[in-house]
């Protein structure tokens, strides 16, 4: 069943609700992160107060924040400058090509590394194909980009069947 096939590793209602310990007790120090409509709506230009406390905690906690988005070179170092993490632009997602290069070329391994974001035909794919854990987040507001739309339509019907079933493995941090 492709709802299976499309399995995060866990589930969380925001990146505020993600269990830290149970990234630790995983051993994940790389957390790539994508941006639009996972660490802020899509329309935010930089990040909040809010985020930028968000990934120093994680930071003083020992990991490494990378914003991972498909958007172009402008939009992901504008946003994640301000953070002072680095960033991997036109990822590709859900190709897997770019990612692996990035990860090599840092000497991150497969079993440290988690991707975290709100869709699966993107996010959660490319963790797969990578064969690397990941969380898939609700999105972090209602609308998208009129080229995320049909993804979202059938991201919907899928997560849905995850739901109904009772499939995600819920983190609550």
């Amino acid at each position: 069943m492709l709802a299976h096939k499309l399995l995060p590793t866990w589930y969380a209602e925001s990146i505020y609700k993600i269990d830290r310990k149970i990234l630790k007790d995983n051993g994940i120090k790389n957390l790539f992160f994508d941006l639009d409509n996972t660490l802020v709506p899509f329309f935010y230009k930089v990040p909040d107060v809010k985020v930028i406390e968000f990934v120093r905690e994680l930071e003083k906690e020992g990991f490494n924040v990378i914003v991972t988005s498909n958007n172009t070179k402008k939009r992901v170092a504008t946003f994640a400058e301000p953070l002072n993490v680095k960033y991997l632009n036109s990822a590709g997602k859900p190709g897997i090509r770019k990612l692996k290069r990035y990860m090599e070329e840092n000497n991150y391994s497969l079993d440290d590394t988690c991707i975290i974001g709100d869709q699966l035909l993107t996010d959660i794919i490319t963790a797969k194909r990578l064969k690397i854990k990941s969380i898939l987040l609700k999105p972090a507001c209602n609308k998208d980009l009129i080229k995320t739309m049909p993804n979202r339509f059938i991201d919907n019907r899928i997560r849905n069947r995850m739901f109904k079933k009772n499939l995600l493995n819920k983190m609550e941090g």
